[in-house]
């Protein structure tokens, strides 16, 4: 009978993963209109001022859509998760990072956006803004580069 009882309380702890953030960082020198869509739903607009860190709440990162404008034109993205690549001996969580205790855990990713419009991953020991070089090691998939939209 107990075995029963333990398979549904499993199966709810497993599901109850928690939530994920990102921060936005806007290193374009100019102020950005924000859109940002979760698997084809829209879910919030804002505006980025530059300089400044926009922490949206994406449930997990798939699926979730940015689209930045200026004064003339639109562009988009679509956010993957960071991953790799590791040196020896660092953990998994090399690209993200948590925030809070259970049952209040979430889990944040950072980004960046340069004035050329790549949005650099950072990794959970960096701040912002990072000094974007020749020489900046990213996961696999970035820098992601933009996606004309107007």
């Amino acid at each position: 009978m107990m075995k029963y009882i333990y398979f549904p309380l499993i199966l709810l702890l497993y599901s109850c993963s928690p939530p994920s953030y990102i921060y936005l960082f806007n290193n374009t020198g100019s102020d950005l209109n924000v859109s940002y869509e979760k698997n084809s739903n829209h879910v919030k607009d804002s505006v980025m001022l530059k300089g400044t860190a926009l922490k949206l709440k994406v449930g997990a990162l798939y699926g979730v859509k940015v689209v930045l404008s200026d004064d003339s034109t639109q562009w988009g993205y679509k956010l993957i998760k960071p991953v790799g690549p590791f040196a020896l001996g660092e953990s998994v969580s090399y690209y993200f990072d948590y925030e809070g205790i259970s049952p209040f855990l979430k889990i944040t990713y950072k980004f960046q956006i340069e004035r050329d419009k790549k949005i650099f991953a950072l990794k959970n020991s960096e701040k912002f803004p990072l000094n974007i070089n020749e020489k900046t090691v990213q996961p696999d998939g970035y820098p992601i580069e933009p996606i004309l939209v107007k």
